[in-house]
């Protein structure tokens, strides 16, 4: 916000002007903002006051404020669960309202209907406005995507207009071509222009990319161990059919075809492979809890990953057997039964 907009009607003059602009960019379908932006800012921790319910502090539930700009709910594409989001309504000449998310719903309100209570911040809980809680939201992960969703209460910027927010547009096109005019809107109005225009996918992205990068040292090694692993069955095939080069050719005197001589190598390198399969299985789900907390957008027990894996090391039991099993199949009945 400039810094003439030194009063809170002036500044919400300047907040109008600014939706206004964003709204008619192309392609835009939501405008908001929020003093908090996930993944993206850090978090400011307070304690509410429940009408009615007078315990000592230190008992009071503790939660994350957020200031919610413009329509912020479906901007960000958070839900309501129940009641209502903000409205224009909701000014300085109107009671204090507040939202709160469907976290503190249930830590504050367990089997209750929170829509209508009313909270107070716990600082100088005596001079603090009641807020009418008017609507829940849903959940979202501000910290990072690992973590259990916190409690958190919003209250409007139409009641205390933030100076310096995070403004969150959702668009039907490429959210980067919208960075030049989103720049150009604000310098019209007289603000500093926006210097980090980022997507939320790059947001996102870059609040695991430490994780991410330790994810792909792992990834390597995997590689690797699958590499060492097809390096070993090749090696004990080799060996085995060396073992039973006598067993083979009798096997071809008597009538075996190459093809079941095919089977009887190929047939040893897949109980190998199945061993390993189950026995990586039961530890791999054994460490569901530790395998959890590193993963998103996939479940530590994901089917499709487990048949992925264990498709990856039965084809490669399978090539690492095919070498030993060709000779198998070449080996001479009168040399074999000789030696």
């Amino acid at each position: 916000v400039p810094a003439k907009y030194t009063d809170t009607p002036s500044r919400l003059t300047f907040y109008d002007a600014l939706e206004e602009r964003l709204r008619a960019l192309p392609g835009v379908t939501a405008v908001g903002g929020t003093t908090r932006l996930p993944l993206g800012s850090t978090n400011t921790t307070t304690y509410v006051d429940v009408e009615g319910r007078p315990v000592p502090r230190a008992e009071m539930p503790e939660v994350e404020m957020r200031r919610a700009v413009f329509d912020y709910f479906t901007a960000m594409g958070i839900p309501v669960l129940r009641g209502r989001a903000f409205i224009r309504d909701d000014n300085l000449n109107a009671p204090e309202v507040a939202v709160i998310n469907a976290a503190l719903a249930a830590r504050v309100f367990p089997g209750e209907e929170p829509v209508g209570k009313r909270v107070r911040f716990a600082a100088g809980a005596s001079q603090q406005p009641w807020m009418t809680i008017v609507g829940v939201v849903g959940n979202i992960k501000h910290a990072s995507l690992e973590e259990v969703p916190r409690p958190e209460l919003y209250i409007t910027y139409r009641q205390g207009p933030p100076v310096s927010p995070f403004v969150v547009i959702r668009t039907t096109g490429n959210a980067v071509d919208l960075a030049a005019p989103v720049r150009q809107a604000v310098r019209e109005l007289g603000a500093n222009p926006p210097t980090d225009v980022r997507p939320m996918s790059a947001i996102r992205s870059g609040s695991v990319a430490s994780r991410r990068f330790v994810l792909l040292l792992v990834g390597l090694f995997g590689v690797l161990a699958l590499g060492l692993a097809a390096l070993g069955v090749f090696g004990v095939m080799t060996l085995i059919a060396a073992e039973r080069t006598t067993e083979v050719g009798i096997r071809l005197a008597l009538g075996a075809t190459p093809s079941q001589v095919l089977g009887l190598v190929v047939g040893h390198a897949l109980k190998l492979a199945g061993t390993g399969i189950v026995a990586g299985a039961v530890v791999a789900l054994l460490l569901r809890p530790v395998l959890k907390a590193q993963l998103f957008g996939v479940g530590a027990a994901d089917p499709l990953t487990y048949l992925g894996v264990a498709l990856a090391l039965t084809l490669t039991a399978l090539a690492a057997a095919l070498i030993p099993a060709r000779r198998a199949m070449r080996v001479d009945p009168a040399h074999a039964l000789r030696n």
